[in-house]
């Protein structure tokens, strides 16, 4: 009885997508907003239900999400289109490095790596705290670097599990900036 009715369920709502969908669909196109838009060319990938709304659609030729977003993007205009040309660039000044290294109210270790332990969606993309222990060792016994958490004040207590007897591994995350 369970199966049956979680799949009555699931059919019901689908069912209510349908006709939510079909109602959408029916009243702009009875509306004309593919003029009110105003874009004579909107082009984009097949899929995801929003094919109808462009007037190219391409398919992907390899795999979504298996390359560079910007890459991604590029192909729609051309193949041929190189990342390199179009990439975005950071450029910092050494007087601002200067003001915000020395803004900062710890000391620094001369050599050091950074971990960022977190992750925005939670704990399933996050790399588990034992990977960061174990690699923060090895890098340490190798190198003899100080490891520096950074991160939010939500990933705090990865921190303090990551750093927890360990001398040599900094946690930061919640105390500093972004420009820091």
């Amino acid at each position: 009885k369970i199966k049956i009715l979680q799949v009555n369920l699931v059919n019901h709502c689908v069912t209510k997508i349908t006709i939510i969908f079909m109602f959408f669909l029916i009243v702009f196109h009875r509306h004309g907003w593919h003029s009110k838009i105003k874009i004579p060319k909107r082009i984009g990938y097949a899929g995801e239900y929003r094919s109808f709304m462009l007037t190219s659609a391409k398919k992907h030729e390899i795999r979504p999400e298996s390359q560079h977003l910007l890459k991604e993007y590029l192909d729609l205009l051309s193949n041929d289109l190189e990342m390199g040309n179009y990439a975005p660039l950071l450029e910092v000044k050494n007087d601002w490095v200067k003001e915000q290294l020395d803004s900062c109210t710890f000391k620094i270790p001369e050599k050091f790596v950074v971990f960022t332990p977190g992750a925005i969606y939670g704990p399933s993309k996050q790399w588990p705290v034992e990977n960061f222990r174990e690699l923060g060792k090895q890098l340490h016994e190798a190198f003899g670097h100080k490891i520096l958490l950074l991160g939010t004040i939500d990933d705090f207590e990865s921190g303090t599990k990551i750093a927890h007897d360990h001398d040599w591994i900094y946690n930061f995350c919640g105390k500093t900036t972004l420009a820091q």
